[in-house]
């Protein structure tokens, strides 16, 4: 398509003119002289608008602190369940704690009385009260036969008198190497 200089002019001369210092109708000699654009229909083109960048850097602002609160939760919650998963360990050892105590001022009473002292001197230390007979029984080998007859047996051992320190010599160190 091309444009005839008789089109070229008739244009030219229907433009509205405008100076382009004051945006102001003048002449078309004027020197400072441009073609307004014009549209179709006559109306003049308008500059675009620019947006206010305001309520944009308003939005960028408000997600930045959303996204640093929701992050900070998180870690919060996480460290809050760690915290309360840990004083649940705690708490469950400071009742085996307790527990343990408890079994101990038990054991410790019973250890003071006089019911444990009786038990240990006849069970372990093998003593006797006055009057009383310790009777131990000896370990006897496998070749042996037992005796059919007890009367017999109980003659054979003697009642034990020993001091205690003969009794602890004998248990260290065995009746063959008897303390002189």
């Amino acid at each position: 398509m091309s444009v005839s200089h008789q089109d070229f002019s008739k244009w030219y001369k229907s433009a509205d003119l405008v100076d382009l210092n004051s945006d102001q109708p003048v002449e078309p000699d004027s020197p400072t002289v441009a073609k307004k654009p014009s549209l179709k229909n006559g109306a003049t083109k308008k500059k675009p608008a620019t947006k206010p960048l305001f309520p944009q850097f308003f939005a960028i602002i408000v997600l930045s602190i959303s996204i640093f609160l929701v992050v900070d939760l998180g870690r919060r919650a996480a460290a809050n369940y760690r915290v309360q998963r840990e004083a649940e360990q705690l708490s469950q050892q400071v009742e085996s704690a307790r527990q343990y105590q408890a079994d101990l001022l038990a054991r410790r009473s019973y250890v003071a009385s006089d019911l444990y002292v009786e038990e240990v001197a006849r069970n372990e230390l093998k003593w006797a009260k006055p009057g009383e007979a310790v009777v131990a029984i000896l370990p006897t080998s496998e070749s042996t036969t037992a005796p059919t007859d007890v009367s017999t047996t109980l003659k054979q051992m003697a009642p034990v008198t020993q001091t205690p320190a003969q009794a602890w010599w004998s248990l260290f160190f065995g009746e063959q190497n008897r303390q002189p």
